[in-house]
């Protein structure tokens, strides 16, 4: 028997300064991989002004915390940070913060649903679907599906809540 649906509240707070430009399932969004080489987007991209707030989707464990500075072509010095969270045995949601302005959780500590997170950077316009004074949060999930992890498609169904396609 098929899981029910999983139901994530918004990362962001609806705003008309925040915007999805990128779906999951966009063909060509992503760079080609060996493991996807039509770069098929397997995320939502949310653009929102330098210092948005980004919550917890649901109430979970942070799980694994990945941080890596990148020089930008303009000589700009951006933190990105990957950051997992466990929502229980079988659904992980991915956050990535492209880049991060401040991030507020540790591995290990236990959130609530709409707990801070962090907040985003200035991208100064290097991601090619921003603009400058906003940053990127590309947001994910990986659940397991016949004991293998997979990125799983979820769609909004309000504008402050998301739900899965499985």
């Amino acid at each position: 028997k098929a899981a029910p649906p999983l139901v994530l509240e918004a990362p962001l707070d609806d705003s008309p300064d925040v915007f999805m430009n990128t779906y999951y399932g966009e063909v060509g969004s992503s760079v080609p991989t060996e493991q996807n080489p039509q770069g098929i987007h397997q995320g939502m991209d949310f653009v929102a002004p330098t210092g948005t707030a980004i919550k917890a989707a649901a109430p979970g464990t942070i799980s694994r915390i990945i941080k890596e500075t990148k020089t930008e072509y303009d000589g700009t010095v951006n933190t990105y940070a990957n950051v997992l969270f466990k929502i229980d045995d079988q659904n992980t949601i991915d956050y990535n913060f492209e880049p991060l302005q401040s991030l507020f959780v540790v591995e290990g500590q236990v959130v609530n649903t709409g707990d801070l997170l962090g907040t985003l950077a200035d991208n100064r316009g290097q991601n090619r679907r921003g603009t400058k004074g906003t940053g990127t949060l590309d947001f994910g999930l990986l659940s397991v599906v016949d004991g293998s992890w997979a990125r799983i498609c979820f769609v909004p169904c309000s504008s402050t809540s998301f739900r899965t396609l499985m």
